[in-house]
């Protein structure tokens, strides 16, 4: 019976990702029709689909470690894994690929929940979770999808016309953001690094982040190429941080993470903001996070943790007896 079931789950991804093709298919492919009962259909599908990642993720709200490990493992009252266990975190995981690969202005709102539940089961964190989806390619996956939305072709290719529905696929892209960095959040497993480290595009993450800094500064009605990031962040306002530019801090995080782990990515960090980097902008806007960025050290479960966050430009505001009455 062991050896079976090794065989079984040898063949899994595979095996899965082509059933899930095949289930999907059907889906995806009337998702671009516009009337009768199809089209009513798949939305009613979508909805139950919706409903059903959320009826899931709420078990795992709280970070409620024995539900999250549950989701991904069923086992018996006295604690023997069952024989038709069902693997939630790993199954959809492979959904989202699947999905994505069509997804447009019908199917987004049902990506967005998937993204939903991943990150909840994985954040508190879950390392059973954090490495299942891993294991189930999830890094690649949210790569992919950050690269779907990079210019205007894309956005109307995939039926985003309107600004409203440009900033729910921006919305869902933040997500996808912030999973990957939940999958490293307080885990220092290096093959989950290695994989990370493997992965992930550094200079595209590095050109999003310029892309979003330039669009900052100029709506200071500043010059990008003329102001350097300490001029940036002394004519910061109180509501400067919109939800692109918290965006760009959760990627310019993942990266300073990544780089205190892996000497690699410390190197590339460390070029990217030199000041003899090719692209000058992409300095700016790296040098700019690193000033707005602060960072903490936890002690959890054993380990001290540094824990990064962003700096809002309220926070210069408050006076030094402020400050340390806070503290």
């Amino acid at each position: 019976m062991k050896k079976e079931n090794q065989k079984k789950d040898k063949s899994d991804p595979q095996e899965e990702e082509e059933r899930i093709k095949q289930r999907m298919k059907t889906m995806l492919k009337k998702s671009h029709l516009s009337e009768g009962e199809e089209t009513e259909d798949l939305e009613e599908s979508l909805n139950i689909l919706k409903r059903l990642y959320r009826f899931i993720q709420l078990f795992c709200e709280g970070h409620n470690r024995e539900l999250q490990n549950h989701l991904r493992e069923q086992k018996t009252t006295t604690g023997a894994p069952i024989q038709k266990d069902y693997d939630f975190i790993k199954k959809t995981s492979f959904y989202f690929y699947t999905l994505i690969k069509s997804v447009n202005r019908d199917s987004l709102d049902v990506a967005t929940q998937m993204l939903d539940f991943l990150i909840e089961s994985v954040q508190g964190p879950c390392l059973g979770n954090q490495k299942a989806q891993v294991e189930a390619k999830m890094i690649n996956t949210c790569m992919d999808f950050l690269t779907f939305f990079h210019d205007d072709y894309y956005y109307r290719k995939r039926g985003f016309f309107t600004d409203k529905d440009r900033k729910e696929a921006d919305n869902a892209t933040t997500k996808a953001m912030k999973l990957l960095n939940s999958l490293i959040e307080a885990n220092d497993n290096e093959d989950i690094i290695k994989e990370m480290c493997n992965t992930i595009d550094f200079k595209f993450l590095a050109r999003k982040v310029s892309d979003e800094y330039v669009n900052l500064v100029t709506s200071l009605k500043l010059k990008p190429d003329e102001m350097s990031p300490e001029d940036v962040t002394n004519r910061l306002t109180g509501d400067s941080f919109t939800q692109e530019v918290l965006e760009s801090f959760d990627v310019y995080i993942l990266m300073a993470t990544l780089a205190d782990r892996d000497d690699r990515v410390r190197e590339a960090l460390k070029a990217f903001m030199s000041e003899e980097h090719e692209q000058p902008i992409e300095t700016k806007a790296l040098n700019f996070m690193r000033m707005n960025t602060g960072n903490v050290e936890i002690y959890f479960e054993g380990r001290l943790l540094k824990i990064y966050f962003p700096i809002y430009p309220i926070c210069r505001n408050l006076t030094e007896d402020s400050q340390k009455k806070l503290i």
